[in-house]
């Protein structure tokens, strides 16, 4: 019995504050701290029958008076973030139409246009956005991966290419006194066709 006394102040209090956010300007804040009462009334909802009814229809009556502020808010925010959520699935999509390109440089300077138009989208849709994040990261990064793959493999090629060709050099190199005319043009012309 003591507790629902107890309850009846905090309610009383929490009465107070619903009444307060009626005239908050930022809806946004109005709308969270609406919920934020609401958490808070649960563990007090038990109080004296009589005015604890009382107290529940004041604190229900201005819930829904702030709620019919903030609503139309919280709609236009969601269908924004639906918005974004369609953009953000289409630069997916163009984002894996180009994870597969042999063609390097026009294909990264592409997914890079594309990164930095993803950053200028808002958010999306809740509960949608570690999966369209990750969707579009992993196209990004299957791309990025082979190309690194591609780069390293040419790297490779590159420096043995050079090793021969520097061998070839010196062999070159080492006819370059040569007096036996036929057999060191014979060994050039090896050496030309080699490199």
């Amino acid at each position: 019995e003591w507790q629902r006394w107890a309850n009846l102040q905090v309610q009383e209090e929490l009465c107070r504050e619903m009444d307060a956010l009626k005239g908050q300007a930022d809806l946004e804040a109005a709308g969270r701290t609406m919920r934020a009462l609401q958490a808070r009334w649960k563990p007090v909802a038990l109080a004296p029958r009589a005015q604890g009814e009382a107290m529940w229809r004041r604190f229900k009556t201005a819930q829904d008076e702030v709620f019919q502020r903030v609503a139309p808010h919280f709609a236009a925010q969601e269908e924004e973030r639906a918005a974004n959520l369609a953009r953000k699935r289409a630069l997916c999509e163009r984002a894996e139409a180009l994870a597969d390109s042999t063609d390097w440089v026009r294909t990264a300077i592409d997914i890079q246009a594309l990164q930095a138009e993803w950053k200028t989208i808002g958010p999306v849709v809740r509960g949608q956005e570690k999966s369209t994040w990750e969707r579009f990261r992993a196209a990004c990064d299957r791309f990025f991966t082979r190309r690194q793959q591609d780069l390293k493999q040419r790297r490779e090629t590159w420096a043995a290419n050079l090793a021969r060709k520097e061998e070839l050099c010196a062999k070159a190199e080492a006819l370059a006194d040569s007096t036996d005319w036929e057999a060191a043009a014979a060994q050039i012309r090896q050496i030309q066709s080699e490199w």
